[in-house]
């Protein structure tokens, strides 16, 4: 069985430890705040890009929001490397944060507070 999946869900977070601190696996603190997975497509990964963010490659991303002297910092750390089709390809886009089965969700509304697609 594989520790991720390839579709921006629930079910296919990473299952490995993803904050040393916690404990928590990714599928832990999926699509959460301000430490949190969050599957990143290619459009995503492009507007991070143009938006200050700085580079976000495709993938599986743990996202954490600094605190104290590291306070308003964003860092991203790349758990999972996908390919370039990765989250994009067929019904693999975005689905609902909550989902533990393949329910689509194409507008894409599921993680793009943090990674909009544009």
């Amino acid at each position: 069985m594989s520790q991720w999946g390839n579709r921006d869900q629930l079910s296919d977070a990473p299952k490995f430890i993803a904050d040393g601190d916690t404990g928590e696996s990714g599928q832990d603190i999926y699509g959460t705040t301000p430490i949190g997975t969050f599957g990143v497509d290619t459009d995503e990964s492009a507007a991070a890009r143009g938006d200050g963010k700085g580079s976000v490659p495709t993938g599986w991303v743990l996202r954490e929001e600094g605190t104290g002297n590291r306070a308003g910092r964003v860092h991203h750390e790349v758990l999972v490397a996908l390919s370039k089709n990765a989250f994009t390809t067929g019904d693999a886009v975005d689905f609902a944060n909550t989902a533990t089965t393949l329910v689509a969700d194409p507008a894409g509304t599921a993680d793009d507070t943090e990674f909009p697609d544009s």
